[in-house]
C-alpha cells in the first residue's frame, strides 16, 4: 500500500514551478496522473506557493495547453499570464531541457524553483532535471499537494496505484532506474532522500 506524506516545502515561495505533462486521453482530456499534476499546480498558485508555473508538454493539442485550460476552468483567481506554456517537449527529458531554457531566459535559478510530477515519476524527473542543468531544483509530488489540500484525494490515489495502470507505471519506472548508470542511480537515491516527498511501504 502506498503511504504518502507531505513534501518538504521551503519557507519562501518558489519563483516558478515546472509542471511535467502526461499523455492525454483522446484529443483533449487529461489522464488521472495529468489531472493530479494540473490540479496540484493550481493549488500551488492559489495558496501562494508560487506565482508562476511553466506547463511543459507538447502534442496537438499540447499537454501544456490542456493543463492550462483545466487550471483556468477550475481556479478563477489564476490568470493565463501566470501559466507559461512549453509546447515542444515529447518526453520527460525534453520537458526538463526546454523548461530549463525558459527558466534561464527568465533568470530563474534552479535552487529557487520546484517541479511537480507524480510520485511514481519523481526518480526519472530528478535524473533528467540534473541532466538539464537544473541542479538544486525541488521535486514536489502532486499526490502530496493534493492530500494536504483535501484528504479525500487519498482514497483516489490509493485506488490508482492499486489499479493495473498504476502498477504498470510503477514497474516502468523501476525498469528505468535499473537501466541508468550506477553513479546516476546513487545520485538519484540521494536526491530522493533530500526531496523527502513520499514513501512506499508494503
Amino acid at each position: 500500500m502506498e503511504q504518502f506524506r507531505s513534501p518538504e516545502i521551503k519557507p519562501d515561495i518558489y519563483t516558478a514551478i515546472i509542471t511535467l505533462g502526461s499523455r492525454l486521453i483522446g484529443q483533449d482530456k487529461l489522464s488521472l496522473p495529468g489531472e493530479m499534476r494540473a490540479k496540484a499546480t493550481g493549488i500551488a498558485i492559489a495558496t501562494g506557493l508560487t506565482l508562476i508555473a511553466i506547463l511543459s508538454g507538447g502534442g496537438c493539442p499540447s499537454e501544456a495547453k490542456t493543463m492550462q485550460n483545466y487550471i483556468l476552468n477550475i481556479f478563477s483567481g489564476i490568470s493565463s499570464d501566470q501559466l507559461i506554456l512549453e509546447q515542444n517537449s515529447t518526453s520527460t527529458k525534453s520537458n526538463m531541457r526546454y523548461s530549463a531554457i525558459i527558466a534561464q531566459e527568465l533568470h530563474y535559478s534552479p535552487e529557487s524553483m520546484a517541479f511537480i510530477t507524480n510520485a511514481y515519476h519523481l526518480p526519472r524527473a530528478l535524473v533528467y532535471a540534473r541532466i538539464a542543468g537544473l541542479d538544486g531544483i525541488t521535486g514536489l509530488t502532486a499526490e502530496g499537494i493534493l492530500i494536504d489540500h483535501d484528504n479525500r484525494w487519498r482514497e483516489i490515489i490509493t485506488q490508482f496505484y492499486q489499479s493495473p495502470e498504476g502498477r504498470i507505471l510503477k514497474l516502468r519506472e523501476l525498469l528505468f532506474l535499473g537501466a541508468i548508470s550506477p553513479a546516476m542511480f546513487l545520485q538519484t537515491i540521494r536526491d530522493l532522500r533530500r526531496q523527502n516527498a513520499y514513501t512506499s511501504q508494503p
